[in-house]
């Protein structure tokens, strides 16, 4: 036996497990909509205050509109603070905390030993936390 489900205005073959499936899926959705017409169940969607959608007068509480735009503060002042360092010093702290190379790699890319590396790092993030304490 052959399977077709339709779809816009044409039949398109498939398996019976396919078919099987999609008509699971429409009856069970079918299901669900006599069900919400017997207890009278309404949709979000429907519901009005002033002629304005309820869902777009609820303030939404899953984005923290204060921390984006604090985030987005501490990102430009990071980028001022990095604008501030010499070349070798940012593509240290590139190397380090973009790119997420170790110390160890780091002194090798810059022919310096790791101790050396590792007191200019704190050197460098010392300079960047004066300039955020401003």
């Amino acid at each position: 036996m052959k399977y077709y489900i339709h779809v816009r205005d044409g039949k398109i073959p498939v398996t019976e497990g396919v078919y099987k499936s999609y008509w699971q899926l429409v009856n069970h959705e079918k299901y669900l909509n006599r069900k919400d017409r017997k207890f009278g169940v309404l949709p979000f969607s429907s519901f009005e205050v002033d002629g304005l959608p309820l869902e777009n007068i609820l303030p939404d509480i899953t984005v923290d509109v204060e921390r984006l735009v604090e985030t987005k503060l501490l990102i430009e002042q990071l980028n001022e603070a990095l604008l501030t360092l010499s070349d070798k010093e940012f593509e240290i702290i590139d190397a380090l905390y973009f790119r997420e190379h170790t110390i160890r790699e780091v002194a090798i890319e810059h022919e310096m030993s790791a101790t050396s590396l590792f007191r200019m790092r704190n050197t460098i993030l010392d300079n960047l936390r004066k300039f955020f304490e401003k």
